[in-house]
């Protein structure tokens, strides 16, 4: 497989248009005019690549942007590892995470795993273990490829849910058949394999426990995590991402686990604007992140993203009231779930086999993009839904800002302009930006309606139904199961 390279903006004209951006800054340190619709053909790529070949003609890349408050993180830098990778085999060190987001750049993440491969047949919904590591590692490997050439800054190992105590858990064969060390291992090879075909870092990721919501001790959770950061020492993950956590109380301990490896860290929560499951508010989570060690605080999975930027922003309100300093980090849904309760989208009877009507287009990723960019966002990427042109949508979207293209936009005319080839006239006339922005998309589902209602069974740690045991489910236990799913319905 060849190495992916960074697509330079043209400097002829674009197939379409970018929407107008802050003025990015020269070398030189001076302003160029920001474009508008009104600059001539090619006129306005035409200056704005000249800016960017003198901003890159440097050793290193000067911050185009100026960015918001809390997202200089200089007192991280002084005090911790920036992740930058040692040369291996002669190869030139990669920057770090934080020498990147210190430099003023935006990080774009990848996509969703779990999803992505239970829909193409290597991923079983329910427990969601990442076994295809193992057992399929070309399947991994080929949607590691693909949000690489997406425009994917970051590949997070394929290692969600790959505790020890996850793979046993109900009946999980994994941990016996497979173990946990070699899932994480595999994740971590086939990782570094695509990243080192880019210039993408791998990021090595735990997340919640099924020990923590059986009211386990904080020794013992912290020794599942030391079980996964071993792995990641030993094949040298460039940073780590605690991600996935319903409880700030757990999500802490997993930062603080992190933290002796002395690696960079980002912690991420599935919390909404009310907070994490126990009433803490997403202000006071950041803080307590930060405080734990991480340098980098957000949110992943669970929420859409109009709902996840309005939970970072709680966020950056408390991290500056507590006159903290971190960068902010989003990985949302690319589902539509204005209707959650608390818990967020597995709360939503369509979970997770009909969430289909609610997928985001690429539009409406590119919106989330600009938003989160305009809110301090410097580390924006996806979760659950979220696939390669999702990606690629932030990508084209922050391209002004970064200088360049993924390599996929070779192959996707912006806002549409590649329909000018089609054969039909009425396709030809969507070859535009203002029709796609302007469309009201319907479902073709006239007889559905448009929102659900959340089942918010309300069942959070140490609740019976949570508890952790290795026998799979008995029909018992499920019996149970489904006369309180009548009752909650009824009501």
């Amino acid at each position: 497989m060849g190495t992916w390279s960074r697509r330079p903006i043209s400097t002829s004209p674009p197939e379409g248009k970018f929407p107008a951006s802050p003025r990015p800054v020269s070398k030189a340190g001076g302003r160029v005019p920001r474009l508008r619709p009104c600059v001539g053909p090619g006129q306005g790529w035409r200056i704005l690549a000249a800016v960017y070949k003198e901003a890159r003609s440097g050793p290193a890349v000067k911050p185009l942007l100026e960015t918001a408050p809390v997202q200089s993180a200089a007192a991280f830098s002084a005090t911790q590892d920036t992740g930058k990778m040692a040369p291996i085999a002669g190869k030139k060190a990669k920057r770090g995470i934080l020498e990147r987001l210190n430099a003023g750049e935006v990080v774009i993440g990848d996509g969703g795993f779990v999803f992505a491969l239970e829909k193409r047949g290597y991923v079983k919904a329910g427990p969601w273990t990442p076994e295809a590591a193992v057992e399929h590692p070309e399947a991994v490997r080929q949607l590691h490829r693909e949000f690489l050439r997406a425009g994917s800054n970051v590949m997070q190992t394929f290692t969600f849910y790959a505790s020890e105590d996850k793979l046993e858990n109900r009946g999980n064969y994994v941990a016996e058949k497979i173990s946990g060390q070699k899932v994480n291992e595999a994740a971590c090879d086939i990782a570094r394999q695509v990243a080192d075909e880019g210039d993408a870092l791998v990021a090595g990721g735990v997340s919640q426990t099924p020990s923590y919501l059986s009211c386990k001790s904080e020794t013992e959770v912290k020794k599942i995590f030391h079980q996964q950061l071993e792995v990641f020492m030993k094949k040298n993950v460039d940073f780590l991402i605690a991600e996935y956590f319903e409880h700030v109380e757990e999500a802490v301990w997993a930062v603080e686990a992190l933290k002796t490896s002395g690696k960079p860290i980002a912690a991420t929560m599935c919390i909404g604007p009310e907070g994490d499951l126990h009433g803490v508010s997403p202000g006071e989570c950041a803080v307590r992140l930060v405080k734990a060690g991480a340098a980098i605080v957000g949110v992943n999975c669970h929420f859409d993203p109009s709902t996840s930027l309005q939970t970072i922003k709680l966020m950056k309100e408390g991290l500056e009231a507590a006159r903290l300093k971190a960068y902010l980090m989003s990985q949302p849904l690319a589902y539509h779930t204005p209707d959650c309760g608390k818990q967020g989208f597995i709360d939503l009877p369509e979970f997770p086999f009909g969430l289909e009507p609610r997928v985001a287009t690429r539009w409406d990723i590119q919106k989330y993009a600009r938003e989160a960019y305009n809110l301090g966002v410097r580390y924006i990427g996806g979760c659950c839904g979220f696939e390669p042109y999702h990606i690629r949508a932030i990508a084209e979207e922050l391209a002004p800002e970064r200088g360049f293209l993924p390599p996929a936009s070779e192959k996707h005319g912006s806002w549409g302009s590649g329909l000018d080839m089609h054969t039909k006239p009425w396709i030809r006339a969507r070859a535009r930006k203002e029709y796609w922005q302007n469309l009201r998309i319907a479902s073709g589902r006239p007889y559905n309606p448009s929102m659900s209602k959340p089942d918010a069974w309300g069942v959070t740690k140490g609740a019976a139904e949570l508890m952790q045991q290795k026998e799979a489910t008995t029909e018992q236990q499920l019996r149970a199961l489904f006369e309180k799913q009548k009752f909650k319905s009824a009501q």
